[in-house]
């Protein structure tokens, strides 16, 4: 290994070795260093002019199927082996075998094979070039020695000799001038001991022998808004700038720069990387938008960060960068030129930063118009409260927003509303002193409508009384001409009228049933144009519920209390009805379960008492003359005692069997109208607990906590011996009685 002439100088603070002249082989530096290290370049200024690159540089061809395997003489990609005799030999390949890891991508080859062997590869080059080396060696079982020999074919010159052990990948690296005449050149790698043994040793991988990294960009420019290369004022354009690696090795440091031409606008956070979309802001991302400086910034390949680019591979990796940009409004015949750089650096010279120009790309904007199209609608709701029909007036103004006139006729197609509902001529009018036709589905206008300037058409309808709440009638208008039109999105325009209810329902009726601690309120629904959906509940003027039921029970009230209620109906569209009539009630005194009552109807005279058939389980309670003499104290089997069972209800039991005790009977029928009171055997059942509700006159109804049904004598019969029923509560003499307290 030989070296004729070197000259130091200090460049950029880092130290460089130039070869002076030419003629035999010379090494211009070999580094001994763990992967990663940085070895100081001598000249790479060709790295981009007579591209030299290894083929298959990472041992990947041909892809192995399981952990280990070979290929022989000639059937790997780039690269020839031979014994110590000079004949071909087999390559063993490993791929994950005894769990040792490649140093790059996912294959590298044991030179110790069969026997020591050679592996090698020839590349055309050129007289006078600086090549780059470098390799990863690792031993297999201990210290592992190979040597590398760069030059003529098979009369390469020693660069080295090179041992590892076991524990980690190790990389080399050096430099490599090309002789004279020489226009091939050979690098082999040649095992020399292996602590394993002949055919156990030398791991290889990741080689890498040519100009070094050489970075190109291709740019180019696509119009989002509307497809072609017409590029018009408004419209959204997308840069593309693909990168790639040429040359022999990593490039490292990555990073794009592109400077927005002046006038053009960034379209805030657009910016893409191989596809993953990033921010405009600097931290924590690869790319970023520097405002001031008007420069999309993206730190591109493998590892990249937010402060450091990456690496990209020599030969299949791409690195594709995206941002978009806006045409600004005013721009007519301006040219915009785009060329973006990418620099990055050799990791065998990181001081010295290399860059690669893209192409440029000039697009020139042409003009166009931008019709926008608005419809109003006046008035833009119709009221449903009386019988008076309502004249509606759709209004559409067709305006050229754009830097040049429209195309000489301007097409507005539209959709008038024509329901049974809609009355009055269809046919549109255009404005007085502007010149235009319009039929039931299209207008036109000429001549050609002027930067800034308008046309305007209408049409008037009337809705009829027929309209229901909830229609909706709309009218859509959309204006386009001969010429290119750069903002579509505001030809069309439309605008709908809709019919609304503004009627309240009629004047709730309502009723209202005082018992133990709470009142109860019910109520038919009342009569509405479309439904009611709920009900407010006042007391005393102030609403305390909500309820779309037909009923409300006002709990925890103080006994021996007077109340007021009323209550309001409520539609879909929220209109709220007058109140009802104010109903007052006063809560009754807590029953003392030591007093006893004699209960009788009021729709007959003389009155009639509830009277069961017998005091047993399961005996009907008939209505039937009070006593002996129809007084009021009535029979023994006619008194009743109220029972306290909670949350204001009461059993009501025989005074001569508290075992017993009112009951709705129970089976099939037992929530519908019709079904019978009679007596049962305690059991806490809800049909057997009743609410005591006080009536204005001393009366008082009885209602069941199960069905929330009255009870009710059917049809006010006077029928003695009728058994008592249940019945939705309606307020009639059929569902009022009396008490007597009696001794």
């Amino acid at each position: 290994m030989s070296i004729r002439n070197r000259i130091v100088a200090a460049i950029s603070m880092a130290l460089f070795f130039v070869l002076v002249g030419t003629g035999a082989a010379s090494a211009l530096w070999l580094s001994f260093n763990s992967v990663g290290a940085t070895v100081k370049v001598a000249n790479l200024a060709d790295a981009c002019t007579n591209v030299t690159q290894m083929l298959n540089a990472s041992f990947e061809q041909p892809a192995q199927a399981s952990t280990l395997g070979y290929a022989n003489d000639g059937q790997m990609n780039g690269w020839r082996a031979k014994g110590a005799n000079g004949q071909p030999v087999r390559i063993e390949i490993w791929n994950g075998y005894d769990n040792v890891p490649a140093g790059v991508g996912s294959q590298f080859v044991e030179l110790n094979a069969d026997e020591p062997g050679t592996i090698y590869q020839s590349l055309t080059t050129t007289p006078g070039q600086t090549l780059q080396w470098s390799f990863l060696h690792r031993g297999r079982s201990g210290v592992d020695t190979m040597e590398l020999f760069i030059g003529a074919v098979n009369a390469g010159v020693s660069q080295g000799s090179f041992s590892d052990g076991t524990g980690v990948w190790n990389r080399y690296s050096g430099a490599y001038v090309v002789p004279a005449g020489q226009s091939t050149t050979e690098l082999s790698f040649k095992a020399v001991s292996a602590a394993g043994g002949p055919s156990i040793g030398n791991f290889l991988d990741d080689v890498s022998f040519g100009t070094g990294p050489c970075l190109t960009a291709q740019t180019a420019v696509t119009n989002v808004t509307l497809a072609g290369t017409s590029y018009r004022p408004g419209d959204v354009l997308e840069y593309t700038t693909t990168v790639s690696n040429v040359g022999s090795s990593l490039s490292q440091n990555s990073i794009f720069a592109g400077v927005v031409p002046e006038g053009l606008e960034y379209q805030a956070n657009s910016i893409t990387i191989d596809g993953v979309a990033r921010t405009d802001a600097l931290a924590g991302d690869q790319a970023n938008y520097v405002t001031a400086d008007r420069k999309v910034v993206a730190r591109i390949g493998n590892g990249a960060t937010d402060t450091l680019g990456g690496t990209i591979a020599q030969g299949t990796q791409t690195v594709v960068i995206k941002y978009r940009v806006k045409v600004p409004a005013a721009a007519t015949g301006v040219s915009y030129a785009f060329t973006p750089t990418v620099a990055y650096v050799n990791g065998l010279a990181s001081g010295w930063v290399r860059t690669a120009t893209s192409n440029t790309v000039t697009i020139t904007t042409v003009g166009g118009a931008d019709l926008s199209t608005v419809v109003t609608a006046t008035p833009s709701s119709v009221g449903r409260t009386s019988t008076t029909a309502t004249a509606v007036q759709w209004t559409w103004v067709v305006t050229n927003n754009g830097n040049i006139p429209s195309g000489g006729t301007v097409t507005v197609p539209i959709s008038i509303p024509t329901a049974a509902t809609l009355t009055g001529n269809a046919v549109p009018t255009i404005a007085a002193g502007q010149t235009g036709s319009c039929t039931l589905t299209s207008c036109t206008t000429t001549p050609a409508i002027a930067v800034g300037h308008s046309r305007t058409f209408s049409v008037t309808r009337t809705v009829t009384t027929a309209a229901v709440p909830g229609t909706a009638y709309t009218l859509t208008a959309s204006a386009s001409s001969s010429v290119a039109d750069y903002v579509a999105a505001n030809n069309s325009g439309s605008a709908t009228v809709t019919v609304t209810d503004t009627a309240a329902p009629n004047k709730p009726v309502a009723y209202a049933f005082a018992s133990r601690g709470q009142v109860q309120l019910n109520w038919p629904i009342p009569a509405d144009n479309v439904g009611v959906v709920s009900y407010r509940i006042y007391r005393a003027g102030i609403a305390i519920a909500t309820t779309s039921d037909l009923l409300y029970v006002d709990a925890g009230l103080n006994a021996s209390t007077p109340y007021t209620y009323t209550i309001t109906a409520i539609d879909a569209a929220g209109n709220e009805s007058v109140p009802s009539d104010v109903m007052s009630v006063t809560t009754p005194a807590t029953l003392s379960a030591t007093q006893r009552f004699t209960l009788r109807t009021t729709h007959a005279t003389p009155y009639l008492c509830f009277t069961p058939d017998t005091v047993a389980n399961a005996a009907d309670i008939d209505q039937n003359t009070c006593g002996a003499s129809n007084n009021q104290v009535g029979s023994t089997a006619q008194r009743v005692v109220f029972t306290n069972a909670g949350d204001g209800f009461y059993r009501i039991t025989p005074q001569n069997n508290a075992n017993l005790a009112w009951a709705i009977e129970p089976g099939t029928n037992q929530l519908l109208d019709g079904a019978k009171l009679q007596l049962n055997t305690w059991s806490s059942a809800d049909n057997q607990e009743w609410a005591q509700v006080a009536e204005p006159g001393g009366y008082v109804r009885f209602i069941n906590k199960l069905t929330n049904k009255c009870l009710d004598i059917n049809g006010q019969s006077t029928t003695l011996g009728l058994q008592f029923q249940q019945y939705t509560c309606n307020n009639t003499v059929a569902q009022r009685f009396t008490m007597t307290a009696v001794n």
